[in-house]
């Protein structure tokens, strides 16, 4: 199952950190998951890899200030 670890441009030019979980085939379905506020994405990658392994392609990424989305101020 193949992740690709790279970043999202929020509207305001954030950098937000994000994962995607991918099956080895095309993907029947695909989901973003919204995670808990403050918790780092890294939390739903079992859970993400789990559901790549069933062909379903998932987005998981943290918000802004949180996990590898904390930036350090301009």
């Amino acid at each position: 199952m193949p992740t690709e670890e790279f970043t999202l441009k929020a509207l305001d030019g954030r950098p937000l950190a994000a994962t995607i979980h991918a099956p080895l085939g095309p993907p029947e379905a695909a989901l973003v998951v919204l995670g808990a506020l403050g918790v780092p994405h890294r939390y739903y990658a079992k859970l993400a890899a789990w559901l790549a392994e069933r062909d379903i392609a998932v987005l998981t990424f943290d918000y802004r200030g949180v996990g590898r989305s904390r930036a350090t101020p301009r």
